[in-house]
């Protein structure tokens, strides 16, 4: 005989457990429009959305009359790279691409720079080698997330537990990620992507890309204290053809992002440096040499005008900057490696 509850016997209630924020799927055609750089005739996109006439008028207030890409957006044959500006690089092949930190101008009538119009259809891999201001730019992300195959993010060091995670905050807002740890290996059209340890602090990943028999080395804001990291890269991986590394050797000013919240506070601007300062001439050097790199690259955060909305002063006023530069090309020089401080925009081809 099965037991009878008693009727006013209430069941204990268990509070649900809450549910995961859950991002819907595009419509296709959104999805489409995201991912196309081909021009669509408003009629067709006012069907396929199914817009009244007055959506349409504001629709068609968004639309140019001609297409916006550039022409030459990937090589016909070999590789090629291309710096965008601010630790952004495009490394590709005629089959695949891959993007490191993007942050892009949005002006395509920009001169002297390569701007979004300047990259391909798809992208198959974003490396992103850490969360700081200006390696995660949303602005930038969310335009491209419909052309994204993967974002690379490194893994969160189990050491650090306080350290944000990259990957987890990009894929609640819908990208496609995945985890990078040591030596872990992405494949893409015509080439490879490894995951290396990053010369310096916890919570980041540097970057080794093969594409059409040449390896670029991707150390943003690499340290270069400790030489065994880049020693083992160059024993498993071999000698490094580019190096590409960011220069901030006087660390920046809080102001230089800070100033307009400082301001309403009613505080001073302080100009001095944080702490720690970003890679130097020695740091660089260490690294360069410990790589083998045939050709090293440096950059330094804020020098291109055109990303000047995200801060709030000049670096060129940095005094530790020119100099710190300066003295790492020189070395270079002495040991015969090619090496150039990017601004605005180069490209190498072979």
């Amino acid at each position: 005989m099965p037991r009878e509850t008693a009727p006013d016997a209430a069941e204990p209630q268990v509070s649900p457990e809450p549910a995961e924020p859950q991002i819907s799927p595009e419509p296709a055609v959104l999805e489409e429009l995201r991912r196309s750089q081909v021009p669509s005739a408003l009629d067709s996109l006012r069907t396929a959305l199914e817009l009244d006439d007055a959506q349409a008028e504001q629709l068609a207030l968004l639309l140019r009359a001609h297409a916006s890409p550039a022409p030459h957006r990937r090589p016909e044959a070999g590789g090629r790279i291309r710096y965008f500006g601010n630790a952004c690089l495009a490394l590709q092949t005629p089959e695949g691409a891959v993007v490191t930190d993007p942050f892009l101008s949005t002006d395509g009538n920009g001169r002297g720079r390569y701007t979004l119009d300047d990259l391909p259809d798809f992208i198959d891999l974003v490396l992103v080698t850490h969360g700081h201001h200006g390696r995660i730019v949303l602005e930038t992300l969310l335009q491209l997330r419909g052309r994204i195959g993967a974002v690379v993010a490194p893994r969160s060091a189990r050491s650090e537990p306080g350290e944000p995670s990259t990957g987890l905050f990009l894929s609640r807002l819908g990208f496609p990620v995945v985890e990078a740890g040591e030596y872990d290996e992405f494949g893409f059209p015509g080439g490879r992507v490894v995951a290396t340890p990053f010369p310096g602090t916890g919570g980041r990943s540097a970057y080794w890309v093969e594409l059409a028999g040449r390896s670029a080395f991707i150390g943003t804001d690499a340290y270069g204290d400790d030489p065994e990291p880049c020693r083992r890269i160059r024993h498993r991986l071999g000698a490094a053809d580019y190096a590409f590394l960011a220069m901030d050797p006087g660390g920046t000013p809080p102001a230089r992002h800070y100033e307009a919240l400082m301001a309403k506070l009613g505080l001073t601007r302080p100009d001095t440096p944080r702490t720690p300062p970003g890679p130097s001439a020695e740091q660089a050097a260490a690294v360069t040499a410990e790589l083998g790199a045939a050709e090293t690259y440096v950059y330094a955060t804020g020098d291109e005008p055109w990303p000047g909305h995200t801060t709030a002063a000049p670096s060129h006023a940095d005094p530790y900057r020119a100099p710190g530069i300066q003295s790492f090309t020189r070395w270079c020089a002495d040991r015969g490696i090619t090496a150039g401080h990017l601004f605005h925009q180069h490209e190498w081809r072979w």
